[in-house]
């Protein structure tokens, strides 16, 4: 295996953010989750998930969701909030988050690398920072930003760039690919 192949899903960051689910309860009505996915969280404990700086997990557990709690923002260097335990290569993520503060700004942060935006843009102009957007890199091509205090999802399909080596060096082949679904709209 080379050095690129497996990080974390997501390190899920936290900036005026307010809660995030990604049960297989499904606030917004999904079916139950496929035999072969692996549930991150049931709505119950943090036993997939640690502090960034991989200490225990800071926010907390309020109606089967996770609640950022705001005095663990700047626990690891710049990158907040909390992350998967485990390693991932490729890998489809659901995600369901509901946003109450005006100004809420988050993501979730891929390979420590890519991060789709989460932030309210409910009626408001494109920009960079965009709820949907993969940051300063990709505007959605719709804005399908829910009004505060809505459950919204993303589903994040993420294929992990491909490296070949031999014996002197590793080689970028292919690049990575995002495709993010924002409230079931690509």
């Amino acid at each position: 295996m080379s050095k690129h192949s497996f990080l974390p899903i997501a390190c899920i960051l936290a900036v005026s953010f307010s809660i995030i689910a990604t049960d297989s309860k499904a606030q917004m009505g999904y079916s139950k989750a496929p035999d072969i996915a692996t549930i991150l969280f049931d709505g119950t404990d943090f036993s997939h998930w640690t502090n960034c700086d991989d200490g225990e997990v800071r926010w907390k557990i309020v109606d089967g969701a996770m609640e950022v709690v705001p005095d663990t923002l700047y626990s690891c260097k710049r990158i907040q909030g909390t992350k998967t335990r485990e390693n991932y290569k490729d890998f489809q993520l659901h995600i369901e988050f509901k946003l109450l503060e005006p100004k809420a700004n988050s993501g979730i942060y891929i390979h420590r690398r890519y991060e789709v935006q989460i932030s309210n843009t409910y009626k408001q102009p494109d920009d960079k920072y965009m709820g949907g957007s993969i940051y300063r890199q990709k505007l959605p091509d719709v804005n399908m930003g829910k009004p505060l205090g809505e459950w919204q999802s993303y589903d994040i399909i993420f294929r992990s760039p491909r490296f070949e080596s031999d014996e002197f060096a590793s080689r970028k082949v292919e690049d990575a690919r995002i495709t993010v679904i924002h409230n079931g709209v690509v």
